[in-house]
């Protein structure tokens, strides 16, 4: 299993990564995520190790 990690730095980054992210696991469900990001990633699955908020 491959392993992605993402770091975004505001709420536009959350929202572009999201779109990509969205892609790539249309295409490829064998990817683990891990992130720095928001709402959008979150919408995904993906699991933050810190919000965006704080």
């Amino acid at each position: 299993m491959k392993k992605i990690f993402i770091l975004t730095g505001e709420p536009s980054g959350d929202k572009l990564a999201s779109k990509v992210v969205s892609k790539l696991q249309k295409k490829n469900s064998n990817i683990d995520y891990l992130c720095v990001g928001g709402f959008h990633l979150s919408s995904l699955g993906i699991k933050s190790i810190f919000d965006l908020k704080e």
